[in-house]
This record gives C-alpha cells, sequence and structure tokens, in this order.
C-alpha cells in the first residue's frame, strides 16, 4: 500500500541540468504565512539538510498553488 496512488501529488520535472520535485498536498498542512523553516519537525530538518548541504539545492514552500 501507498500513501501516494497511481497518479498522485508527487512530481519531477527536469530542465537543463536542474530538477525540481514538486509535492503537492490539499491538506490542511502549512499555512500561508508560516515561519516553516524555523519551526520543523524532525523529519523536515532532515529533508532540508539533505536538500540545502548535501545536495546543493534549495527548498521552499508555495501555499498559492491549488489543483
Amino acid at each position: 500500500m501507498s500513501a501516494f496512488p497511481a497518479g498522485g501529488p508527487v512530481k519531477i520535472q527536469t530542465d537543463n541540468n536542474e530538477l525540481a520535485m514538486v509535492i503537492a498536498n490539499d491538506d490542511i498542512g502549512i499555512s500561508a504565512g508560516s515561519h516553516w523553516k524555523n519551526n520543523q519537525t524532525l523529519e523536515l530538518q532532515t529533508v532540508c539538510s539533505l536538500v540545502e548541504n548535501r545536495l546543493n539545492g534549495s527548498i521552499g514552500l508555495d501555499t498559492t498553488i491549488s489543483g
């Protein structure tokens, strides 16, 4: 059993030498204006650390996307 059924909210996009993984969620989740990077769970701290420090990437939050 998977948390994300086929056609679920995870998309991977590539452009030149860049890779973007977009994870969408229509749950209540993180509210707009939240200081999500300063108030993290251990899981989110781990993801941010891996993306920023090991992959030299960036991580962001967009609460305006819907659908």
